[in-house]
């Protein structure tokens, strides 16, 4: 874990935003995550996400995360992180353009 950690913040600049996905991370809604994206989209930040392999990131990692985020007090396979993430970045898209895809 150490030696993919390592690797992984080696591709990681220090002024770069980091949300790391991770079990221990906090839950957060939908639309507090589209709170979110409407402040990267404001400030211009265009966040870096790292999904761990499955014995998850070490501290080091967790510790230069800005943001640590779980998508659910479930186990999810590895595989399916990147599905549902990529699915709450279009939902959250969807809510800050006004679509009807989300509905509250």
């Amino acid at each position: 874990m150490d030696i993919e950690s390592n690797k992984f913040l080696e591709r990681i600049d220090d002024k770069e935003t980091l949300i790391v996905l991770d079990q221990s991370g906090r839950p957060v809604s939908t639309n507090e995550f589209s709170n979110w994206m409407q402040d990267w989209l404001d400030n211009s930040i265009d966040p870096i996400f790292g999904i761990g392999g499955p014995d998850g990131f070490s501290e080091s990692v967790l510790n230069r995360a800005n943001k640590i985020l779980s998508l659910s007090s479930m186990t999810l396979p590895h595989s399916l992180v990147p599905v549902i993430l990529a699915e709450q970045l279009y939902r959250s898209w969807s809510i800050l353009n006004n679509l009807p895809y989300h509905r509250s």
